[in-house]
């Protein structure tokens, strides 16, 4: 593409230059009135997705994408730093479909699904995901939906009872286990493949976790206070 003729946006002030400390290798930009609005118009609707876990080509998430949504119309895609991919749908009943559908497995791995929203950034953006969960060996007395949807809350903000399992929302943390008249139960996920049992946190196991301590005296794991996170980065050996 020849750029040659394009304007440049600080001649008219559009944007405006300048140099941070007077320093030449380090220039700032600033934006006049509502430019920015404008930028953003285009983007307006967009969708973000990301598949929890495992990283995967542009070719790939582009069929899959078409085979799980089935849209209507034509779907545009972006990819992204850090495995995201940004959706623009010809349809806004596609859109619809994707964002209040699902909750989206892919090769059983989450299919993260979010609005694009202005400043988004790859290496620190944050996802609320559906999860899909069961708890095994929980005695039949407790199969009441009232019951069910009341231990449900204290994992995620329940969505949907089917059966045995429970479809709820939630963000950051995964919840190992409860505990019930003193008896604890674990807690299973569909489609998650690391959950920490110290933190609670998903992308990696106790072993690895830095929020982990082991006492000298009795051996046992203890949690040791530290900032939460979305997901870690941190790899099994």
């Amino acid at each position: 593409m020849d750029i040659t003729h394009l304007p440049n946006l600080c001649d008219d002030e559009t944007m405006r230059l300048k140099y941070r400390d007077e320093h030449e290798l380090l220039p700032c930009y600033s934006f006049k009135g509502d430019f920015r609005d404008e930028l953003e118009k285009s983007l307006k609707g967009s969708v973000i997705v990301k598949i929890l876990g495992k990283s995967v080509g542009f070719y790939f998430v582009s069929s899959k994408l078409n085979q799980l949504w089935k849209p209507k119309g034509k779907i545009e895609i972006t990819d992204l730093e850090n495995d995201f991919y940004m959706i623009k749908f010809a349809k806004d009943e596609d859109r619809h479909f994707a964002l209040s559908k699902g909750p989206w497995i892919i090769q059983d791995h989450y299919l993260m699904v979010r609005e694009w929203r202005p400043k988004f950034h790859p290496s620190t953006a944050r996802f609320d995901t559906s999860l899909v969960f069961r708890i095994p060996e929980l005695p039949m007395e407790y199969y009441n939906a009232t019951m069910l949807t009341t231990l449900a809350r204290s994992i995620g903000q329940q969505k949907k009872l089917d059966g045995n399992t429970f479809h709820a929302n939630k963000g950051k943390f995964a919840v190992p286990m409860i505990e019930i008249e003193e008896v604890k139960y674990r807690v299973v996920y569909e489609a998650l493949h690391k959950i920490c049992i110290c933190c609670g946190i998903y992308g990696h196991v106790s072993k690895t976790c830095s929020t982990r301590k082991v006492s000298d005296e009795t051996g046992d794991s203890v949690v040791t206070k530290s900032p939460p996170v979305e997901a870690s980065n941190q790899e099994d050996s």
